[in-house]
């Protein structure tokens, strides 16, 4: 049995996720939490889930992984030196439940 990362917390609202789940190719055996965070369509019950979502960016000399997790309305920040050990810090924080998720902010929209 594969062991799963996810942790879900208690939900008002309920929502579909997409039928199936993309291929995380190598990124299994490196980030196995990370993947699962980015394409697991169903939690451990078989309830659908929203796959969540990561954007990689660069502050100065730093880099910067933003964890979206859709299906939960929350946002994580890790932070390395290089991009390698950005998605370190995540995958770490994920399989550790030690992030610190924060509730995302409603979209205002573009005007």
């Amino acid at each position: 049995m594969t062991q799963s990362y996810l942790e879900r917390v208690a939900s008002t609202n309920g929502s579909d996720g997409p039928a199936g789940d993309a291929s995380p190719g190598e990124w299994l055996g490196l980030y196995p939490a990370l993947s699962e965070f980015l394409v697991a369509s169903k939690w451990s019950n078989g309830d659908a889930r929203l796959p969540g979502t990561l954007t990689l960016f660069s502050d100065g000399p730093v880099w910067k992984l933003c964890l979206s997790d859709k299906a939960q309305s929350r946002v994580a920040f890790v932070s390395g030196s290089s991009p390698q050990l950005a998605f370190q810090a995540a995958e770490e924080g994920l399989q550790r439940s030690s992030l610190d998720w924060r509730s995302q902010r409603p979209s205002k929209g573009r005007k």
